[in-house]
């Protein structure tokens, strides 16, 4: 889902509508149009999603299931359910400037240890015999 964020952060109990998209050829372009990212999953493993949206420069946001702490620092994570603890990670990134320094940061977390360069250096440690 998708949702503004002015409206996410109104005072008033949110009305969000569920946005559709088309079909995007260029998903890092829309990735890129978004203010934040939210995973507020039950359960996960490592998401590919929150990679790529931090690979796009994105601040993000995940609840604390499964994987996604080895992705994200701790104010990036909120207890699976805990809408209010969501609510305050959105607050605290409502000022451009925070949006734009934790998307900073997520681009040199995700192209750091889990940038292809990473990857190919650990694969080949566990492939290639010693």
């Amino acid at each position: 889902m998708l949702f503004r964020f002015e409206e996410l952060l109104a005072g008033a109990p949110p009305s969000v509508p569920l946005l559709h998209l088309p079909h995007l050829d260029d998903v890092a372009a829309g990735l890129r149009g978004l203010d934040v990212a939210v995973l507020a999953s039950d359960h996960e493993g490592l998401p590919m999603s929150l990679l790529e949206a931090m690979s796009c420069g994105r601040p993000v946001l995940g609840s604390d299931v499964g994987g996604i702490h080895e992705l994200l620092g701790r104010d990036e994570l909120f207890p699976e359910g805990d809408t209010e603890a969501l609510a305050a990670a959105l607050a605290r990134l409502r000022a451009i400037d925070a949006r734009q320094s934790a998307g900073q940061a997520a681009v040199r977390r995700a192209t750091g240890r889990f940038g292809l360069a990473e990857t190919v250096r650990r694969y080949s440690a566990v492939w290639q015999p010693s």
